[in-house]
């Protein structure tokens, strides 16, 4: 019998095969992350069950998948050898759902259950990639994309490029474009000045007729690029408003998209900004520019249609981006919290690594700092801004299960004070409220406090945090 046939005829065989390589995996491994070997047989236990269900595909194992593998059987195995947990319960099923769900996640299209979970994944799986790439074409601006290209070429990135380690010999290849789309929310500094003595002026006002004049232009502009962008929107199937700048892939090849607003901001800033766009604007234009520039090289992303590894992944495009953006308000909040309440600084270990480093460099790091489970939930928890119902609901739904990004510093509070790190996280609190109040205005931290409480949608770190400054007599509301 050919042995394609026979293995297609063995689905025990075929167990049997990924059990064996995911047993030499684990022995490689638990040489870089000790406490693999520690619980080997929670692992092996899950890993057996978990494959049982999915039928896994043993190629997983040479990517850094293996890794989110070996936690997702970890926590199965502690699962169904808790003899203290009712099998009936709603804990135990919802934490099994999780499993399954996250493993559907990591696992993506190599495994049997794939039908299963692909529209819970991505409901837009089955998106003919022609056509969207036709949609692209269509609202491409080939004039100010030959700007663009040119200007990069001349040094645009430079600056980027140095901080991430990038040169001519180990630079992915990426394209750009530019579309004739926009709104309201990418138009910023693009609407024409009115000066006070415009607005005193009288209508027949040679400077309020050309003002007048100006602001009709901007006015057709505006609407032409909303009509186009909502148009585009809706042959893509699309939702929502149009970002400042994106990555994404056409026809295979991985791209930057500028809607035309933006790139014309950073292209033309002399001949088409008003007097109110300042240089904290073009920057922080610029920074988006480079923050999805930093998305085309490397990344810390397991797969780019699963999200998971987002959450270090934004944090790497931050790090290395000039810092104006301030889009992941929430990263930005659990970086400082872990560096408060463990001894793991993400960002100091991308800024150490060319591009950042790997997904497996940084999951084998964190690894050893907070242990296999609360990397794993690092990795498969989103930011704020990610998880939709309808666009990604599994995604949300591991969001939903896991309590986001505060629920994972406050595992991180629980598991450090378990381990007698009480005193130094509080030496640590200590000391950066301090800093927080020395660098407020008279003092003050209530912005801080609010932002991170509120706007960063991290209450739980906010609250450690305002104990501190209960206790140093610091100022807030």
């Amino acid at each position: 019998m050919p042995k394609e046939l026979e293995s297609q005829l063995s689905p025990e065989s075929n167990e049997d095969d990924f059990q064996k390589k995911f047993s030499e995996k684990l022995d490689q491994a638990s040489l870089e992350i000790p406490e693999l070997e520690k619980t080997r047989p929670f692992i092996e236990k899950g890993m057996k069950l978990i494959n049982e269900e999915f039928g896994l595909s043993s190629e997983l194992l040479d990517k850094p998948h293996a890794f989110y593998l070996m936690a997702l059987a970890q926590r199965y195995g502690y699962l169904e050898e808790n003899d203290e947990i009712d099998k009936y319960s709603d804990n135990y099923l919802s934490e099994k759902e999780f499993i399954f769900d996250a493993t559907a996640l990591v696992v993506n299209k190599s495994s049997n259950l794939y039908e299963k979970y692909a529209a819970l994944i991505d409901p837009e799986h089955g998106i003919d990639e022609e056509r969207v790439g036709l949609v692209y074409d269509k609202y491409t601006n080939i004039e100010s994309t030959t700007e663009l290209k040119e200007a990069v070429d001349n040094g645009l990135l430079d600056g980027v490029k140095k901080r991430l380690g990038v040169n001519a010999d180990n630079e992915d290849e990426y394209e750009l474009r530019v579309l004739n789309v926009g709104d309201i929310s990418v138009m910023r500094g693009l609407q024409p000045y009115e000066t006070d003595n415009v607005k005193n002026s009288s209508y027949n006002d040679p400077a309020r007729q050309e003002y007048i004049n100006k602001y009709r232009e901007y006015t057709t502009y505006k609407e032409e690029l909303e009509d186009n962008a909502k148009q585009f929107k809706d042959e893509l199937g699309g939702q929502g408003g149009i970002a400042a700048a994106w990555k994404t892939t056409i026809n295979g090849v991985t791209t930057i998209i500028l809607p035309l607003p933006t790139a014309e901001k950073i292209l033309h800033r002399d001949e088409k900004c008003s007097a109110d766009y300042t240089d904290n604007d073009y920057l922080m234009d610029k920074s988006i520019l480079e923050h999805e520039y930093i998305h085309t090289q490397g990344g810390l992303n397991l797969d780019d249609d699963t999200y998971v590894g987002i959450s270090g992944e934004e944090l790497r495009a931050e790090q290395f981006s000039s810092k104006k953006a301030g889009g992941y308000g929430d990263i930005e909040s659990l970086n400082l919290l872990m560096q408060m309440i463990n001894t793991a600084d993400i960002s100091g270990e991308i800024g150490s690594n060319e591009k950042g480093g790997t997904v497996g460099s940084l999951f084998k790091y964190l690894s050893n700092k907070i242990g296999l489970q609360r990397t794993l939930e690092f990795s498969i928890t989103p930011p704020g801004n990610y998880p939709n119902k309808e666009t990604t609901p599994l995604l949300f739904s591991i969001n939903e299960h896991l309590g986001g990004l505060d629920g994972l510093v406050s595992r991180l509070y629980d598991d450090a004070i378990k381990i007698g790190r009480a005193e130094a996280i509080s030496d640590n609190f200590d000391l950066m409220a301090d800093r927080i109040a020395k660098s407020s205005h008279s003092g003050n931290v209530s912005y801080f406090y609010n932002k991170m409480k509120n706007m960063d949608k991290m209450p739980f770190g906010a609250e450690l945090f305002r104990k501190k400054f209960d206790l140093l007599g610091i100022k807030y509301q």
